[in-house]
């Protein structure tokens, strides 16, 4: 089974979704069984069950492994029998790839839930095979592909008004799970989630202040932080005439004893951040902490209603969690955003949350 099951798996990896050919996947299908990463279901002539059919698989998935393929118009219990395409008109009477792509990803992103909440949406791709003109099926109507994999380690379930819908994947097949296996899923997902933001404040022309900010997006309190933050020496100053860049230099640390100076080099000045509990009070979740102030000298003045951009990477550790971040502050009339790409696991190198996150400081 395990080979059969990579056949498919060689075939569509690598690739991407939206540019596969439906022969190619039919013709891998023939020699694929279900597995925790795919699964089949055959056509359903009911708009809402195919709703509820799509979360089910989709949840359970997201519990398992993390990522899986749902393949819609496949009729087969673990192994293919034949395509039996989702009926033409199930969603909509003048329906196309468009409009069933569009359903899926509503049905996804409206009814898809976490505990923790979600930060990030998980990776969704959607292929949708018109049977009759690209599968040459004979059939009138869709095959449609699906892969999901998440961006963040929650205990995932769907919400369709009262309605709550639990899966896990075991094996080749998807359950309802039992109270005792939720509570231990739920509880696996806690863990403290700390990043460091900047915020820019300009305090005279010539002199900037960067505010470490350290923010616990987790649900679990953390006793201890530390890292280091590399952050880019020049400051980009733009107005509607022009852009350059104007050099910092660190001046001195002020408000607490988290950052420390560690040096300083030709492009970058790098600071340590250190949080204890024997110091500080513990990084409660959704909080955001003071963590103190570098005061930088400008080697010129800002332009008067500048756009400034400081851009800086960091990595955080925490007792159960590695963050690493890509970072942009930005200061606009008196607004400051920060946008950062991450990356947390924990310290076997299990993901636990990826993607981008903006947050107004």
């Amino acid at each position: 089974m395990s080979q059969q099951t990579e056949s498919f798996e060689s075939f569509i990896h690598g690739k991407q979704l939206e540019k596969t050919e439906c022969s190619e996947v039919i013709n891998s299908l023939k020699s694929t069984h279900e597995s925790p990463l795919i699964e089949f279901k055959e056509g359903v002539g009911d708009k809402n069950k195919l709703r509820r059919l799509i979360l089910r698989s989709i949840v359970a998935f997201l519990n398992g492994e993390g990522r899986g393929y749902l393949i819609l118009g496949v009729r087969g219990k673990e192994e293919v029998k034949e395509i039996a395409c989702l009926p033409r008109g199930i969603i909509a009477r003048d329906e196309d790839e468009a409009v069933i792509e569009s359903f899926i990803r509503e049905t996804i992103f409206s009814h898809l839930r976490g505990i923790p909440p979600l930060i990030v949406p998980p990776h969704l791709s959607i292929k949708v095979f018109d049977c009759k003109t690209s599968c040459n099926t004979g059939q009138d109507g869709w095959l449609v592909l699906i892969y999901i994999e998440k961006r963040a380690d929650v205990y995932y379930y769907a919400q369709i008004g009262d309605e709550v819908i639990q899966s896990i994947r075991k094996g080749s097949s998807s359950r309802t799970p039992i109270p005792e296996e939720v509570i231990r899923l739920i509880e696996g997902k806690r863990k403290p989630l700390v990043m460091v933001f900047i915020k820019p404040e300009i305090k005279t022309p010539q002199q900037a202040g960067l505010n470490f900010i350290l923010y616990n997006i987790g649900y679990k309190p953390s006793n201890y932080a530390s890292g280091v933050v590399q952050i880019t020496r020049y400051i980009e100053a733009s107005t509607p005439m022009k852009s350059h860049l104007i050099r910092m230099r660190s001046q001195y640390i002020c408000r607490s004893t988290t950052p420390y100076i560690l040096r300083e080099e030709e492009n970058t000045i790098i600071v340590g951040l250190r949080h204890h509990q024997a110091h500080h009070m513990p990084l409660i979740p959704q909080i955001k902490f003071d963590g103190g102030e570098l005061v930088t000298m400008l080697e010129e003045p800002l332009p008067e209603n500048s756009t400034t951009r400081i851009t800086f990477v960091a990595q955080i550790f925490t007792e159960e969690t590695k963050t690493s971040q890509k970072c942009v502050a930005l200061m606009s009339s008196g607004r400051v955003e920060c946008e950062c790409e991450i990356s947390i696991e924990d310290y076997l190198g299990y993901p636990i949350l990826s993607g981008i996150l903006k947050l107004p400081l």
